[in-house]
């Protein structure tokens, strides 16, 4: 896992730029390293928002890790549990994870049908 105080900071406090180093590596673990340290520090007031699910969903939609799909679908499920609603950004994040183009597509509908998401051009891309 990345040093998360490089800076000599013993506070346990992560803060979104050291996540966003780790996803700026391209690490999909990484960055799942991270997320997971967030949930367990997390009290409500600190812990993961939606940049970050976002952002680890994206890193895993562009990783070679095999279980990719199945990672990116349990972070929205983890997600939407927590009560953190996802947007636009996560839906698509979620759907370039998936592995074959009917799965894609099947996202692309839940998007606007189940979670009144419309795509966006981005989401086309």
């Amino acid at each position: 896992m990345i040093d998360l105080n490089q800076s000599g900071d013993d506070s346990s406090v992560i803060n979104s730029r050291t996540f966003t180093k780790a996803i700026v590596r391209g690490d999909a673990e990484n960055a799942l390293q991270v997320l997971d340290l967030l949930n367990d520090i997390g009290d409500g007031d600190i812990g993961p928002n939606v940049v970050h699910y976002n952002a680890a969903i994206f890193c895993l939609a562009k990783s070679d890790l095999p279980n990719r799909t199945q990672s990116a679908n349990e972070l929205l499920k983890r997600m939407n549990e927590g009560g953190i609603k996802g947007n636009v950004v996560t839906y698509t994040a979620v759907l370039t994870a998936q592995d074959t183009y009917d799965e894609a597509e099947r996202w692309l509908w839940r998007m606007e049908d189940d979670y009144g998401i419309a795509p966006t051009t981005r989401t086309y891309n």
